[in-house]
C-alpha cells in the first residue's frame, strides 16, 4: 500500500518535522452479520470495535467522519452476495482536510 507524506522543513528553528500522512485507508466488510470496520488489511473483523448491523448506517457515519469510499468489493462468502447482489465490502480513504487546499 502506498502512503503519500508531507514533510515540512520550514519550521520556526530550523528544524525539520516529523511526516505527517495526508490519507489514510481503512475497509468495511461484511462478516458474521456485521459490518466491520477495519483500519489494519489484515485486522480480523471479529475483533473489530466499531461493527453495526446497516450498511447504511455504517457508510453514512463514516461519511461523516471524512472517509470516501474508494471501491467496493465481493470477495467474501457467496450466500452474502446471494442476499444482497453487490458487493461485501468497501475500501475506504481518509485525506487530511488541512491538506487539502
Amino acid at each position: 500500500m502506498m502512503t503519500f507524506s508531507v514533510l515540512e522543513t520550514e519550521h520556526q528553528r530550523g528544524a525539520v518535522e516529523q511526516a505527517v500522512p495526508i490519507h489514510r485507508y481503512a475497509w468495511l466488510e461484511y462478516e458474521g452479520g456485521a459490518w466491520c470496520f477495519l483500519t489494519n488489511l489484515f485486522a480480523d473483523p471479529e475483533k473489530s470495535m466499531r461493527k453495526w448491523t446497516d450498511e447504511k448506517n455504517a457508510l453514512q457515519e463514516l461519511e461523516n467522519e471524512g472517509w470516501i469510499v474508494v471501491y467496493p468489493y465481493n470477495e467474501q462468502i457467496p450466500p452474502c452476495r446471494q442476499l444482497r447482489e453487490r458487493a461485501c465490502g468497501y475500501g475506504l480513504m481518509w485525506i487530511d482536510p488541512a491538506m487539502v487546499s
